[in-house]
């Protein structure tokens, strides 16, 4: 599970990454850890437009409220025999939710990953409760 806040996700894209955000943390000398926020804007993090998604065969649904509105993606993917399944969801102030599972425990996925189980552990239903959950979308830095 990551969480972008608003702040972190306005920077332009890294082009030498091909629009795909490459995050890590730091931590400063009073302990705190920061992620390094180059990457794409919340927006470009919950659309289906193949500029922003990390592989060209990931399958992705936008997904809308009520209004009709655009409020996020799913992206499912199979590469080398391990399923990737990631729910971002737009938080109210423009932050962004990202909840990702695989079929594999090597710690770099999908690239040189081996699967350890038939299919992902947790199925789109229960990502989504779990992105959806006030303590992440009303969460304040």
């Amino acid at each position: 599970m990551v969480f972008y806040s608003p702040a972190a996700g306005e920077p332009a894209p890294d082009v030498s990454t091909g629009g795909v955000p490459s995050p890590h943390t730091e931590t400063d000398a009073d302990g705190h850890v920061a992620m390094d926020a180059s990457g794409p804007a919340a927006t470009e993090r919950t659309t289906c437009d193949p500029d922003w998604l990390n592989t060209p065969i990931e399958n992705c649904t936008e997904l809308t409220n009520d209004a009709g509105e655009p409020i996020g993606r799913v992206l499912d993917s199979t590469v080398g025999g391990v399923r990737s399944l990631s729910v971002d969801l737009l938080t109210a102030d423009g932050g962004v939710v990202l909840v990702n599972v695989a079929n594999t425990l090597d710690q770099k996925w999908p690239d040189g990953a081996t699967p350890s189980a038939e299919d992902v552990p947790l199925d789109l239903a229960a990502l989504r409760a779990i992105a959806e959950d006030p303590v992440w979308t009303a969460y304040r830095p």
